[in-house]
C-alpha cells in the first residue's frame, strides 16, 4: 500500500487527463506555458527519483514535493471532465458535475488519510524511540573525538556535535560514486583519503563482506506497525587497509 503505490491510480487518470491535452496545445502553440511547466516539472521529477534512487528507498519521501502538482493536475481533470459531461448532458450543471466528482475523491480519502495518520504517527514514534535510543547511547559510549561512518544523514548530525562520515555521499563529498559502486570501492575510498573512523553506525547496508566490521557494539532494534530495519553500530577494522600495497 504506502509503499508500493505512490500516486492513487484513479487519480492519476485524472491527473493525466486535466494536464496532458493542455500541455500538448502549448507544445503546437510553440509556447512554454503553465501546464506545460507543470507536466514537464513533475514527470522529470519522477524520473529523476526513480533514476538516482531504489524503489524501496525512500521513495515516498522524495515524491512529497510533486504532490502539490499531482492535486493541482486532478482538480483540473475533474474541472474539464465535468465540463464534458455537461455539454453531453445539458440537464446538469456544471457546478453540480464538478462538486459531485469532488465529493467521491474527498470521501473516499478520508478513510485512507485516517489510516495513514494512524499508520505513521505509530512510524514516526518507533522511529523517534529507535533513533533516540542510538544518540543516548552513543553520547553515552563513544568519545567525542571519535569519528564515525555511516549510511545517510540521520538524527546523529542533529544532536551530537561530531566528526561525521557520510557513506552515501549526501554529507560526504566525493562518496556517492563509491557508495553506488559498492563495497569495494567504500573500502577503497577510505584507503585514498587515508581517513580511518573508528565506528560505523549502519542501516541497510550491509559490510560484513569486505573486512571493515570488527564487533557489533549495539544494535537499535524496534519492533512496531511494521519491520523496522535495526541500526548497528561496530567497531571498524583496519587490519586489511593497504594490504592490497604490500608485496606478495
Amino acid at each position: 500500500g504506502q509503499t508500493a503505490t505512490y500516486f492513487a491510480p484513479f487519480a492519476f487518470l485524472f491527473f493525466l487527463f486535466g494536464s496532458l491535452p493542455l500541455a500538448v496545445k502549448e507544445i503546437y502553440a510553440r509556447r512554454l506555458g503553465v501546464n506545460l511547466l507543470m507536466v514537464s516539472w513533475f514527470f522529470i521529477g519522477i524520473g529523476l527519483v526513480a533514476i538516482t534512487f531504489p524503489t524501496d528507498y525512500s521513495w515516498n519521501m522524495s515524491l512529497i514535493p510533486y504532490y502539490p502538482l499531482f492535486l493541482l493536475g486532478v482538480v483540473i481533470g475533474i474541472y474539464h471532465f465535468s465540463l464534458m459531461i455537461t455539454n453531453m448532458v445539458t440537464t446538469i450543471s456544471l457546478k453540480q458535475t464538478f462538486y459531485g466528482l469532488s465529493s467521491f475523491f474527498i470521501v473516499f480519502s478520508l478513510f485512507s488519510t485516517s489510516f495513514f495518520i494512524v499508520a505513521y504517527g505509530k512510524i514516526c514514534k518507533d522511529n523517534y524511540h529507535q533513533r533516540m535510543g542510538l544518540v543516548k547511547w552513543i553520547s553515552e559510549n563513544i568519545p567525542a573525538d571519535v569519528t564515525i561512518a555511516m549510511n545517510g544523514i540521520n538524527t546523529l548530525r542533529y544532536y551530537e556535535n561530531r566528526n561525521f562520515i557520510d557513506l552515501s555521499g549526501v554529507g560526504t563529498s566525493g562518496l556517492a560514486k563509491a557508495y553506488q559502486n559498492g563495497v569495494g570501492s567504500i573500502f577503497e575510498w577510505f584507503e585514498e583519503k587515508k581517513l580511518y573512523p573508528t565506528c560505523f553506525v549502519l542501516d541497510r547496508l550491509d559490510l560484513t563482506r569486505c573486512g571493515l566490521l570488527k564487533t557489533e557494539l549495539y544494535s537499535a532494534r524496534v519492533v512496531g506497525v511494521r519491520p523496522i530495519e535495526p541500526i548497528n553500530v561496530y567497531q571498524a577494522d583496519w587490519s586489511l587497509a593497504n594490504k592490497g600495497d604490500e608485496p606478495v
